[in-house]
């Protein structure tokens, strides 16, 4: 059966060109039954100029990611290996594709692509705090909108799984140089993601920025650059 699905793999993702939106909603459906192995040829279809079928792309692949995260990603059992195995191709592949769906000017698939990216969890953050540097800046603030998305799609459960953890770890030392950065829009974004990680005493090297972020003119960076030094304080005590 996965060799049969291997093939018409192809044949379904073409379909997407198609001009009935009835029949493009029916191939999301069947390449979200798939899974996981309808990461790369989606990842693929992106790079096409087709704006429907794009946007109907990447909606299916931020259900896949949806799936993969809570199913694989997130899950306390998945070894190393099969961690890797899923979060690779995400990486390489799923993440850049729709990355460049973040500077289009299509608004209806700029939405889709920051919730497909949301959706990726902890494992995009990385991506998308890479993305804040973009020179782009229509790409720069839909990253910086995903961002905000991923708080409702990062774990909940303590203590986290042990490849989340390694995740979270490489998340603070980018989100270091986040912080030292100066324009408001890359301040705003690391701050706010700092206080939704819960970072603990990992992240009193922060302190200097965050207290930066508290002299800023934006009411909202103030606020959880204060609620991020509390936090700090805490776990010094």
């Amino acid at each position: 059966p996965d060799a049969g699905r291997r093939t018409l793999l192809p044949h379904l993702v073409a379909g997407l060109s198609h001009e009935d939106a009835d029949v493009r909603q029916a191939i999301v459906a069947a390449l979200v039954r798939i899974g996981a192995p309808s990461i790369a040829p989606l990842s693929e279809y992106l790079q096409k100029s087709n704006e429907i079928g794009r946007t109907d792309a990447v909606r299916g692949l931020g259900m896949v990611i949806d799936r993969q995260r809570r199913r694989v990603l997130y899950n306390d059992a998945t070894s190393e290996r099969e961690f890797a195995a899923v979060a690779g191709p995400l990486i390489r592949q799923a993440f850049p594709a729709l990355a460049s769906c973040l500077a289009a000017e299509n608004a209806s698939l700029r939405d889709a692509a920051t919730l497909a990216l949301a959706q990726g969890g902890s494992v995009a953050t990385l991506q998308l705090l890479q993305l804040l540097q973009s020179e782009d800046t229509q790409q720069k603030n839909s990253a910086a909108v995903a961002l905000i998305r991923t708080e409702k799609f990062l774990p909940k459960q303590r203590p986290l799984p042990v490849n989340i953890q390694r995740v979270h770890g490489r998340i603070v030392d980018s989100l270091l140089k986040t912080l030292a950065r100066d324009d408001a829009v890359t301040q705003r974004s690391g701050v706010r993601l700092f206080v939704a990680l819960n970072v603990g005493p990992e992240g009193a090297a922060a302190r200097p920025y965050l207290e930066r972020a508290l002299q800023t003119g934006d009411l909202a960076t103030r606020r959880y650059a204060d609620i991020a030094l509390k936090r700090i304080e805490n776990t010094e005590q």
